[in-house]
């Protein structure tokens, strides 16, 4: 899709891959069940292939699920989401956002 409507005489772009448990080697590396079961290093050196194509067009690779070092492709930081708010973490998510509007009204100074 890149090649066909990106102009490829610059990078100056970003593209997320986020909102999957998949493995980067899994989807860039056609992992063991897709590949017939190729080792981890034949995984990683078509992994490095493709991320080789997509850096001709983004200049920043940003994956959830990295499982492996490949250079140009940088872990994708997560937020909270709202699986943590699900659950016990909300009084924790709860004290933690007052502790901080505490410390925010400690910065600010004194009332006029």
């Amino acid at each position: 899709l890149a090649a066909a409507d990106l102009d490829a005489s610059h990078s100056n772009r970003t593209i997320v891959f986020l909102g999957s448990v998949q493995y980067l080697s899994d989807a860039f590396g056609g992992g063991a069940a897709a590949s017939g079961g190729v080792g981890h290093g034949d995984r990683r050196e078509a992994t490095v292939a493709v991320v080789a194509r997509l850096r001709r067009f983004f200049d920043r690779v940003l994956y959830a699920v990295r499982d492996v070092d490949v250079d140009g492709v940088l872990t994708m930081p997560s937020g909270i989401t709202e699986h943590y708010y699900r659950r016990s973490a909300a009084s924790l998510l709860a004290a933690a956002a007052a502790a901080a509007a505490t410390r925010l009204g400690e910065r600010e100074g004194p009332e006029e």
